[in-house]
């Protein structure tokens, strides 16, 4: 009959502790990127829809109508799930709209064009490029085609 080895069977307090340890100091670093990666995707989801906004009022337009309207049916625009896009202002010399996510509407995007900036139309700054924001921080989105809009880090 074999021999039993009562060697080391498992493991220890210490090791179950330091285990523990790299993985909360793993899960502080990944947690607070992960929240911008998440941000950063909503912002992309309200900038694309801001920029099929943008576009279907300028075909509207275009197609020799007096002023933008702020009316989504006329557009045939439906905004993305979770996305609250408001069009603030429309009219002959311009249109204004704003867009949050119902998931965190502190993340904020907006866009206005060929008006002077309107009131509650921040973060935009410059007719025609979209810009988003979180609270008070201003974060950038991925560029589309001859937006130009910029990724600000």
């Amino acid at each position: 009959m074999a021999a039993r080895s009562f060697g080391h069977r498992g493991i220890t307090l210490i090791e179950l502790l330091i285990v523990l340890a790299v993985l909360g100091i793993l899960a502080a670093a990944a947690i607070p990127r992960l929240d911008r990666v998440r941000t950063r995707a909503m912002g992309a989801a309200l900038a694309a829809d801001l920029h099929r906004l943008r576009f279907l009022e300028e075909q509207y337009r275009a197609t020799g109508r007096p002023s933008y309207t702020s009316d989504f049916a006329e557009l045939g625009f439906v905004p993305s799930e979770g996305v609250d896009l408001t069009i603030l202002e429309a009219s002959p010399e311009g249109w204004a709209a704003t867009a949050t996510h119902k998931n965190d509407p502190d993340v904020r995007c907006a866009v206005f064009h060929s008006m002077s900036a309107p009131q509650n139309i921040w973060p935009a700054q410059r007719s025609g490029v979209i810009e988003c924001a979180k609270g008070t921080q201003r974060f950038g989105v991925p560029p589309t085609a001859g937006s130009g809009n910029s990724i600000i880090r």
